[in-house]
C-alpha cells in the first residue's frame, strides 16, 4: 500500500482526500469510448470486470468509469489533450474533452494501478501539457533499419509517456519503386509497412510525421551511379540546386511517399549543406547569395509538399546562420531549433519567437556515438532547451536519437531520455532528477531501471571516456584501429576534414567517382600489411 503516487509524467496538479478505494469489490466499468475503456480495464488484470459501452452524444464529454452509479459533476480541464481524475471510495472515473485527453488519462491510471491495484489512495489529479506536440525523431539510416514489430512497441512505450509525435529519419533506407540500387542492402522499410505503421499510431494517439531528406545528407542517393549528375560538388553529400534534375527526382519521390501517411506534415531536414554553393550552384551563389540559394531550395520544396497536401518542417541550422532571411520565410514553414549540448544557456528560441515563426526545439539523447548514452548531458540538454522553447512561444519538442555512423549502441538505452523529454514538454518544468529514476522505472513497468540508469550515468564521469559528442568506448572498439579518432590526442581541426586526401598507397574501398571525403574508408594494400605484420 502507498500514500501517493509517483507519476511520470507529473500531473500539473495533484490532491490527495482521505480514504482509499478498492477495485476488486466492483465488477462493471461504464464509458461512452469503448475502445479506450478497454484498455482501461486491460490495465486492471482483473478478467472478472464487465464493460459496459455507452452512446456518445454529441457535445458529451468522454469518461471510463469504475464503481458505484453516482452523479459526478466533475468537469475535466478544458485544454486539448487534458483529462481528469478522481478516485473516491466509491468509485475511480476519468474524464476528458477528447479522445487524446482520455488516452492520456488511462496512461496515468496504469501507472497508478501498477503501484497499488488492491488499495488505492484517495485522489483528484487535473492535467494537461504545457507544450501540444511532444515528438520523438528516430534514426533509420545510419545502420539500423528497426522493425515494424519494434516501431509498434516504441509508439506503445511513447503513449504510456505521452509523447504524441513520432517521425522516421530517412535518408536513403525507404524502398522506392524506382531506387533500388539506393536502398540496396539497407532493409529498407516499405510502403506497406508505413500505412501498417501510420494506422496503429493513430490508434495510440500518436502523429506519424513524414520525414525524408531532402538537400544535405544525400551521400548514399548521390554516390549511386545514375544520380552522381545531380551532386554538387564531389563531397557527394547535397543535391545541387543548379540542376532541375534534382526537383524532378524529389518530386517523384514525394509523390511516392507522402501519401502513405496522413500527417499534414512533413520535415525535409535540409541541415548542415556543407558544400552548398561550392560547386555546380557556384554562380548561382555569387549572383543570389549563400542564404537566398538556400531560400530558394525552400520554396522549390514547399511547392512540392504542397501538392501533396504537406506543410513543410525544417532543420534551422542554415537559416540561423542568415537571420535576415528569416522574415522572407513563409509563416507556414516550421522551424527546428536542434541544439544538442549540455549549455547553460540557449539562444535561439528568442530569435525565432521574434521574427515570429512557428518552431520546435529539438534537443538530443546523447546515445550517438557512443556504448553508453551520455546520460547527464542528455538531461541537461533536453531540460534546458525545452524550457527555453517554452519561454519564447515554441510549440514543440522533437527529441533527436541519431544513430551516427553505426548506431553502436542498444536502442532501449535511449529510453530515460525519452521519459526525459516527455516529462519536461509535458509539465512545462524541470523534472526532479531525485525522484526521476525511480517514475521512470514505475513508467516502464521495471522497477529496476531505477537502479540501472544512475549506474549508467556515472559511466561517462570516468575519465577519458566523456565527449559531448563521443565516447572512447566506440572509437576503440569501432574506428579504423591505426589511422582513426582519439578523444586524447591532437584532432585536426574539424573543417580541414573534408579536405584531406587519402594517404599515398592507400586506396579507397569504393572506385573515385563515389568515395566521400567527409567520411573516409581506407583500405590497406598487400605490402603495407606485410611491413606491419613484420614490425608485430
Amino acid at each position: 500500500m502507498i500514500d501517493a503516487y509517483t507519476l511520470l509524467p507529473q500531473p500539473q496538479a495533484v490532491r490527495y482526500d482521505d480514504g482509499f478505494f478498492t477495485p476488486r469489490l466492483h465488477k462493471m466499468v461504464r464509458s461512452n469510448c469503448g475502445s479506450l475503456a478497454g484498455r482501461f480495464v486491460q490495465t486492471m488484470g482483473n478478467e472478472s470486470l464487465q464493460l459496459r459501452e455507452l452512446p456518445h452524444q454529441t457535445g458529451e464529454r468522454l469518461f471510463i468509469h469504475l464503481g458505484e452509479a453516482v452523479s459526478c459533476p466533475m468537469e475535466p480541464p478544458l485544454q486539448t489533450e487534458g483529462y481528469a481524475i478522481v478516485v473516491t471510495p466509491q468509485y475511480a472515473r476519468l474524464v476528458a474533452q477528447d479522445v487524446r485527453g482520455l488516452a492520456n488519462g488511462v496512461a496515468t491510471w496504469h501507472q497508478m494501478v501498477r503501484q497499488s491495484a488492491s488499495r488505492m489512495p484517495c485522489v483528484e489529479i487535473t492535467d494537461y501539457p504545457a507544450l501540444a506536440n511532444r515528438g520523438l525523431m528516430l534514426d533509420l539510416s545510419r545502420g539500423r533499419v528497426y522493425t515494424l514489430d519494434y516501431l509498434k512497441d516504441l509508439v506503445v512505450l511513447m503513449a504510456s509517456l505521452k509523447l504524441n509525435v513520432l517521425q522516421l529519419y530517412i535518408e536513403h533506407t525507404f524502398a522506392f519503386s524506382f531506387l533500388d540500387e539506393v536502398h540496396a542492402g539497407s532493409d529498407p522499410i516499405t510502403a506497406a509497412e508505413i500505412v501498417e505503421l501510420d494506422a496503429w499510431c493513430r490508434d495510440h494517439q500518436v502523429e506519424l510525421q513524414p520525414n525524408l531528406q531532402s538537400f544535405g545528407h544525400c551521400n548514399r542517393l548521390l554516390t549511386t551511379p545514375e544520380y552522381r549528375p545531380l551532386r554538387e560538388s564531389d563531397l557527394y553529400w547535397t543535391l545541387s540546386p543548379a540542376d532541375e534534375g534534382t526537383y524532378t527526382l524529389l518530386k517523384r519521390m514525394y509523390d511516392e511517399y507522402l501519401p502513405l501517411f496522413s500527417s499534414a506534415l512533413l520535415n525535409i531536414d535540409s541541415d548542415e549543406t556543407y558544400d552548398l554553393g561550392s560547386g555546380r550552384s557556384a554562380g548561382l551563389m555569387a549572383e543570389m547569395g549563400d542564404g537566398h540559394l538556400y531560400l530558394q531550395h525552400l520554396l522549390r520544396l514547399r511547392e512540392l509538399a504542397a501538392a501533396q497536401g504537406k506543410r513543410l518542417m525544417v532543420f534551422g541550422d542554415v537559416i540561423l546562420h542568415h537571420p535576415e532571411l528569416i522574415a522572407k520565410v513563409p509563416d507556414d514553414i516550421v522551424f527546428l531549433d536542434w541544439i544538442y549540448d549540455p549549455l547553460d544557456e540557449y539562444k535561439t528560441p528568442s530569435v525565432f519567437e521574434k521574427a515570429g515563426k512557428p518552431f520546435w526545439v529539438c534537443p538530443g539523447t546523447g546515445a550517438w556515438n557512443t556504448l553508453f548514452p551520455r546520460q547527464e548531458g542528455a538531461v541537461r540538454n533536453i531540460t534546458g532547451l525545452t524550457l527555453e522553447g517554452i519561454r519564447h512561444g515554441a510549440s514543440g519538442m522533437l527529441l533527436c536519437d541519431w544513430g551516427d555512423h553505426g548506431n553502436y549502441g542498444m536502442p532501449a538505452m535511449s529510453y530515460y531520455a525519452y521519459a526525459v523529454a516527455a516529462a519536461t514538454s509535458w509539465s512545462g518544468e524541470a523534472v526532479d532528477i531525485a525522484q526521476l529514476p525511480q517514475a521512470f522505472g514505475i513508467a516502464l513497468g521495471e522497477p529496476e531501471l531505477a537502479t540501472l540508469h544512475p549506474l549508467l550515468e556515472g559511466i561517462h564521469r570516468l575519465p577519458a571516456l566523456w565527449s559531448k559528442n563521443r565516447s572512447q568506448c566506440v572509437i576503440a572498439l569501432f574506428d579504423e584501429p591505426l589511422m582513426g579518432r582519439t578523444l586524447t590526442a591532437p584532432l585536426p581541426p574539424p573543417d580541414l576534414e573534408p579536405l584531406r586526401p587519402l594517404p599515398a598507397g592507400v586506396q579507397g574501398v569504393l572506385d573515385a567517382e563515389s568515395h566521400h571525403l567527409m567520411r573516409p574508408i581506407f583500405q590497406l594494400p598487400e605490402s603495407t600489411l606485410a611491413g606491419i605484420e613484420q614490425i608485430v
